[in-house]
C-alpha cells in the first residue's frame, strides 16, 4: 500500500518540478538534481528516524506517521502547485 501511494506521488512531483524549472536544459537539470538530493536525504534520514521511533514507541507508529505524511503531501501538493502557478502567471 505504501509503495503505491509513494509511486502515485512521484509522477506529479516530477511534472511540477519540470513546470517550475527555468526554461532551458540547465533549469531542468537543477530541478532534477534538487529532487534527487531531496529524495536521497529523505531516504537516508527517514529510515534512521523511523527505526529509532520504532525502537522507542513500537512498530505501528512509524507506519502511521509515514502514511499521514503521504496523505498530507497528496492533499497539499495540488493546492501549493496551483498557488505557485497563479503567481507565475501574474508575474
Amino acid at each position: 500500500m505504501a509503495s503505491a501511494v509513494i509511486s502515485s506521488l512521484w509522477t506529479p512531483t516530477a511534472a511540477m518540478i519540470t513546470d517550475a524549472a527555468d526554461p532551458g536544459a540547465s533549469g531542468h537539470a537543477v530541478g532534477v538534481a534538487a529532487m534527487n538530493a531531496s529524495w536521497a536525504a529523505g531516504g537516508a534520514a527517514g529510515a534512521l528516524l523511523m527505526a529509532r521511533l520504532a525502537d522507542t514507541a513500537g512498530f505501528g507508529l512509524p507506519f502511521a506517521l509515514a502514511g499521514g505524511l503521504c496523505a498530507a503531501s497528496a492533499l497539499l501538493a495540488p493546492l501549493i502547485y496551483r498557488r505557485v502557478a497563479r503567481l507565475v502567471e501574474q508575474a
